[in-house]
C-alpha cells in the first residue's frame, strides 16, 4: 500500500488501554499508515499523554461530545477526505492487526473491482469469524422478523435469562483464544466473496462508496450499523466483498462492556433495537408508513 492511498479513522471512548494496544498493532504492523483516532467525547482527558509515542502519522481528533458510532467515524472520515484519501477504513478500537499484508488485501477490490466496501475475516476471542454478518438481503418478511426480535419484551425476557443464567455459566466455561492463537493457522484460502453485509468492527470504504456518499447514516448511535451501510450500498446497486485473505482480531465489546457494566446489559440491545427498526422503516416499508413493533 502505497503511502496516500488509504487511511484509517478509529473510534475510541474512554477505552484508552484499547486504544494505545491498537495504534501500537498498528505501528508494528503498517508503519507509516495515516491513523486519525477519534475521541467521541471521552470525560477522561488521558489518551493525549499517550499520543507523543506515535508517529506524526497518527493523530487525534476530539469531539466535545459522545455522537455515536456513525456520528464520530464520519468526523474522521470528512478529515480524512478533506486530506485527499480515496480509501477510508474504518475501525474500533479493541481491534489487533495480525500480519503486514492484511490492509493490501483489503483495499484491491476497493480499487480494481469499482466496490465500494470490502471487510476482513474478524476473528474473535470465542474462536469464530464474524464475516460475513449476512451473504443475501433479507426479503421483507425476515426483516420484520429481525425488528420482532428486539421487541421490548423479548428484550426483557432474553436480558433476565442471560443476566441470571447464560453469561454467569459463558464466563465460568469460555475458553478464550488470544492473538498469538491466530498468528500461525493457515491463512483462509477461500476467494473474494460478494455480500449483502459485513461486521462493523473493522471496513474499508473505496472511490465508488464516496461517489454517491460522504459518510454513514448519521442514525446510527451504536449496534446494527452493518444492516443501514449494506443498505446505503444495495440502493447504489452495488455489494460489499468479503475478502478472507485479510484478518484481524476483535476483542470484542470492550466499550460496551465498560460503559454498561457487562456484556448481558440491557442497554446495546435497546440501541440495536432503535438502529434495527430506522433501517426497516427506511428501506422495507413504502414512503411515510409506519407500523408499532
Amino acid at each position: 500500500m502505497r503511502t496516500g492511498e488509504c487511511a484509517l479513522v478509529v473510534l475510541h471512548y474512554r477505552t484508552t488501554g484499547e486504544t494505545v494496544a491498537f495504534l501500537q498493532s498498528v505501528n508494528e504492523y503498517h508503519p507509516g499508515l495515516r491513523v486519525l483516532v477519534v475521541d467521541n467525547g471521552s470525560p477522561e482527558n488521558d489518551l493525549e499523554t499517550f499520543m507523543s509515542q506515535f508517529p506524526s502519522a497518527i493523530g487525534l481528533l476530539r469531539l466535545s461530545e459522545n455522537v455515536g458510532f456513525a456520528g464520530g467515524l464520519n468526523a474522521g472520515i470528512m478529515k480524512l477526505r478533506e486530506e485527499g484519501y480515496p480509501i477510508v477504513i474504518c475501525s474500533n478500537n479493541d481491534v489487533l492487526f495480525l500480519d503486514r499484508e492484511s490492509i493490501d488485501h483489503l483495499t484491491k477490490p476497493l480499487k480494481v473491482q469499482d466496490c465500494p466496501v470490502t471487510g476482513p475475516a474478524i476473528l474473535t476471542p470465542k474462536g469464530r469469524n464474524q464475516n460475513p454478518l449476512l451473504k443475501m438481503r433479507p426479503d421483507a418478511e425476515r426483516a420484520e422478523k429481525m425488528v420482532q426480535y428486539y421487541g421490548v419484551g423479548r428484550i426483557w425476557s432474553r436480558y433476565l435469562l442471560n443476566h441470571f443464567i447464560l453469561s454467569p455459566l459463558k464466563r465460568r466455561f469460555r475458553k478464550k483464544k488470544k492473538p498469538d492463537d491466530f498468528f500461525l493457522a493457515q491463512k483462509n484460502s477461500e476467494s473474494d466473496q460478494e455480500v449483502y453485509a459485513l461486521n462493523g468492527a473493522f471496513f474499508a470504504l473505496g472511490p465508488a462508496f464516496f461517489e454517491h456518499y460522504s459518510g454513514l447514516d448519521p442514525h446510527t448511535f451504536l449496534f446494527a450499523e452493518e444492516l443501514i451501510l449494506a443498505e446505503m450500498v444495495y440502493k447504489i446497486g452495488k455489494k460489499m466483498i468479503y475478502v478472507p485473505a485479510a484478518r484481524v482480531f476483535h476483542k470484542e465489546d470492550k466499550t460496551s462492556n465498560l460503559v454498561w457494566g457487562g456484556e448481558d446489559s440491557i442497554k446495546p440491545s435497546l440501541y440495536a433495537r432503535d438502529s434495527i427498526t430506522h433501517w426497516y422503516k427506511k428501506h422495507y416499508l413504502p414512503s411515510g408508513q409506519e407500523k408499532n413493533k
